[in-house]
C-alpha cells in the first residue's frame, strides 16, 4: 500500500514537472533560462562501499578493489580491529591530490595514506588517524576548494599534498584553470540548467532509493561504462585534441597559476595552523618507457611528448621551489622512485609493491623529524 501511494505521487510529480517544462517552450514572453551554479567539490559520496574493478587493459588484472568512503567523502581503511576506532576526533595527517593519492587500484590495506597509520604512532605510543582526500581527475584548485570545504574542519595536524599530472594535462590543453570548454569533471564552477537537470534527477532517484542493490550490480559489470564510452566517449581532452601549444607557453602558466596555487594552499593551511608539507609526484614517465610513450602518443596532444617530459620535470621542479621559498617540509618522491618501473602499474600509478614503498618513505620522512614514533 505505501509503495503504490509513493509510486503514485512520484508519478505525479514527474508529469507536473513535464508539462511545467514543455509550457516554459510554448509561452510568448522571452525569458532567461534558469540556471543553478555551484562549487565543483570534488568527493567520492559520502557514507559509501563500493568496489572497482579496472579495464583489463589498465591494471592487467580483473580484480575487484574495495573502496569505503567515510561522512566526508575521505577513503576510509579496512577496520580489522580497533585501532581505527580512536576516541578522539583530531586527525593527525590529512592527504590530498589526485588519483596517484587515491590509489583506487590497490587493496585497500596497502594505499599508502592508510599503510603510513598502521607504520607510525604518535610521541604516547598511540595509533595515529589519518585521511585519504585523493580524487581521480582531482587538480590542484579541486583539493584546494576540498581543502577549504571539508579538510579545516578535519582539524588535522598536517596537511599533505601532491599535484602534477593533472595540472599540467589541463594547462597545456586549456592554459588555466577556469576554461568553461573543460570537461565537467574538470571543471571548478558547474552549471545546471533548470530545463536540462528534470530527467537527470528523477532517473538518479529512481536508481538510488528503487533498486539500488541492482544498480550496483549493473555498475559492477562494466556496463555502464561501456555505454557511457559508446554515448560520449571517453576522452575527456577531446575539445582540446586540436589545440597546438609550445613549451614556453605551457611553461609560463606553470610558473604562474601552479605556483600560485601552491603557494595558496599553503599560506590558508597556515592561516588555520596546519602544517602543510608538499610532496614531489612519484612517476615512470620516461622516453624509455613505451607505455608511457604509446600512451602519448594514441591521442592528438598540444605539445610533443619530449616537451611534455621536459614540463612534467617542471612541474615538480616548482614544487621544490616553493617548498623552499616558504620553508616548508618536502617529500620528494620522485626522486626517490626514480627509474622503479616496477611499483608503477602504468606511468604515474602505483600497485601494491609502490605504494608499500611510499609508506616507508613517508614513515621515515615523519620518524626522522621527530614528529611520531615507529608502531611496534
Amino acid at each position: 500500500m505505501i509503495k503504490s501511494i509513493f509510486l503514485l505521487s512520484l508519478v505525479s510529480i514527474i508529469t507536473i514537472k513535464l508539462i511545467d517544462i514543455s509550457l516554459g517552450f510554448f509561452q510568448n514572453s522571452k525569458k532567461s533560462i534558469s540556471i543553478q551554479r555551484y562549487i565543483n567539490l570534488k568527493e567520492h559520496k559520502p557514507h559509501t562501499d563500493q568496489t572497482y574493478k579496472p579495464d583489463i587493459d589498465v591494471r592487467n588484472s580483473n580484480k575487484a578493489y574495495r573502496l569505503r568512503i567515510d561522512k566526508n567523502g575521505f577513503i576510509e581503511g579496512p577496520l580489522l580491529d580497533d585501532k581505527l576506532e580512536l576516541k578522539s576526533d583530531q586527525i593527525d595527517i590529512l592527504f590530498l591530490g589526485g588519483s596517484t593519492t587515491e590509489c583506487l587500484y590497490v587493496d585497500e590495506d596497502k594505499r599508502f595514506p592508510y599503510l603510513l597509520s598502521q607504520k607510525i604512532v604518535n610521541k604516547d605510543n598511540k595509533p595515529i588517524k589519518t585521511l585519504n582526500g585523493g580524487v581521480g581527475g582531482a587538480h590542484l584548485y579541486h583539493s584546494i576548494i576540498n581543502f577549504i570545504g571539508k579538510g579545516i574542519s578535519a582539524k588535522p595536524r598536517y596537511v599533505v599534498l601532491m599535484h602534477a599530472i593533472n595540472d599540467l594535462s589541463l594547462l597545456s590543453k586549456y592554459e588555466n584553470y577556469f576554461d568553461s570548454t573543460v570537461h565537467d569533471s574538470r571543471k571548478i564552477i558547474l552549471i545546471d540548467k533548470e530545463t536540462n537537470i528534470s530527467l537527470y534527477s528523477i532517473l538518479s532517484f529512481l536508481k538510488t532509493y528503487l533498486a539500488p542493490n541492482l544498480w550496483n550490480e549493473i555498475r559492477l559489470s562494466g556496463l555502464v561504462e561501456s555505454l557511457h564510452r559508446i554515448i560520449k566517449g571517453d576522452d575527456e581532452w577531446k575539445s582540446a585534441r586540436s589545440k597546438i601549444s609550445t613549451y614556453d607557453a605551457v611553461q609560463d602558466k606553470l610558473n604562474t597559476q601552479f605556483r600560485s596555487a601552491l603557494i595558496s594552499f599553503i599560506e590558508i593551511s597556515r592561516a588555520w595552523k596546519i602544517e602543510p608539507i608538499l610532496m614531489t609526484q612519484f612517476n615512470a614517465i620516461d622516453i624509455k618507457n613505451d607505455l608511457f610513450v604509446n600512451g602519448y602518443k594514441l591521442h592528438d596532444q598540444p605539445v610533443d611528448v619530449n616537451d611534455f617530459l621536459r614540463l612534467y620535470s617542471l612541474t615538480n621542479q616548482i614544487i621544490r621551489d616553493v617548498a623552499n621559498e616558504k620553508k616548508i617540509n618536502l617529500i620528494d618522491l620522485d626522486k626517490k622512485l626514480k627509474n622503479q618501473h616496477h611499483l608503477f602499474y602504468d606511468s604515474v600509478h602505483l600497485n601494491n609493491a609502490g605504494s608499500e614503498k611510499v609508506a616507508d618513505i613517508l614513515k621515515d620522512f615523519f620518524v626522522s623529524l621527530g614528529l611520531f614514533n615507529t608502531a611496534s
